[in-house]
């Protein structure tokens, strides 16, 4: 069986959140806090934005802003010849023939990165925000996963809210909606496709395409992970990545468990008919799900495993050391 490639991208319903707390000074390291919201205030580095979605602290770290996923920059000067050449024909081939939208260079993602850069001229310090208590804080990449807000004496500038409404990147509810700003990306966005800015427009920076399949893609996971949430909270259940789940996968060895999360990678063992799916979770610490039976390997919708979230039910046990859930019957693996 053959490994499943990924392109992973680099995380939302209720009522909006009451507003920004009032300008802090900034400090030179993460200012201390007894708000469970607040990571901190932290310094950026002297050139601080990598593209329109990630930054670069002072300390070497990089951020990955919550609430949007902007296209990509050029990484290879073949790719932004072909996109000035003809962009259509190069949208496809980069494309191929991916059953999914997949991430790639775009004159929009440079323009898109341009525009952070005009939002973060000036600007040394940033304060970083979770968006829920308990909420994972790094992404698979191990950058830091927060809401980036950049204060004015005239008022908070929430950073992904700005890009949203400027049209340079749509709000991205692949890994569930904001709990805090869901409304105000969503009422940003339509003010966004309104004026028909940006990806939202004809004129401008060549774009993705085929952004309604891709938000489609995104809205289907994003009501998977409204219907998890409305029962995460239950004994047994673990969701995967966040602050806890380590606790409560080892206070589960030996019990029943439904652990819930989405394809990192698929290793097959060349040596036997196991196959072994690592759910993501820690960077480089995925949670494996084993199954030894190819009957069952068989049964499992691996186009669903690939795309959505998934839940898988089962007895907790160890494997030197590490929690893992053996699957025997394939109605343990469920997309919810």
């Amino acid at each position: 069986m053959a490994l499943f490639p990924l392109r992973l991208a680099s995380g939302e319903d209720a009522a909006p959140a009451a507003p920004l707390a009032p300008p802090r000074p900034a400090a030179p390291q993460a200012a201390p806090t007894t708000d469970p919201l607040l990571i901190g205030v932290f310094p950026l580095a002297g050139t601080p934005v990598i593209d329109a979605d990630t930054i670069r602290l002072a300390d070497g770290r990089s951020v990955r802003v919550r609430g949007i996923d902007a296209e990509e920059t050029f990484k290879r000067a073949r790719h932004r010849e072909a996109a000035a050449r003809d962009f259509a024909a190069y949208a496809r081939e980069m494309r191929g023939d991916s059953p999914r939208p997949v991430k790639f260079g775009t004159p929009m993602g440079e323009a898109a990165s341009d525009e952070l850069r005009r939002l973060l001229a000036g600007v040394t310090s940033v304060r970083l925000e979770r968006d829920a208590v308990g909420d994972r804080d790094e992404d698979a990449f191990g950058r830091l996963l927060a809401h980036i807000v950049v204060e004015r004496p005239e008022g908070n500038l929430l950073v992904a809210e700005a890009l949203v409404r400027g049209g340079w990147a749509p709000y991205f509810v692949k890994y569930g909606r904001s709990l805090r700003f869901d409304a105000r990306f969503v009422a940003a966005q339509d003010a966004a496709r309104v004026a028909g800015v940006g990806i939202w427009g004809r004129e401008g920076p060549a774009h993705y395409f085929d952004y309604p399949e891709r938000m489609a893609w995104w809205e289907e996971r994003a009501r998977q992970m409204d219907r998890w949430r409305a029962v995460a909270n239950r004994p047994g259940h673990v969701t995967l990545g966040t602050t806890d789940a380590d606790d409560r996968l080892t206070a589960l060895v030996g019990h029943t468990a439904t652990v819930f999360g989405s394809l990192e990678r698929i290793l097959p063992d060349e040596d036997s008919p196991r196959q072994i799916v690592f759910l993501a979770h820690r960077r480089g610490r995925g949670f494996p799900m084993v199954v030894f039976d190819p009957e069952v390997w068989s049964a499992i919708d691996l186009a669903a495993l690939t795309s959505r979230f998934v839940t898988v039910r089962g007895t907790v046990t160890l494997y030197r050391d590490r929690p893992q859930i053996v699957v025997t019957d394939p109605a343990q693996v469920a997309f919810p």
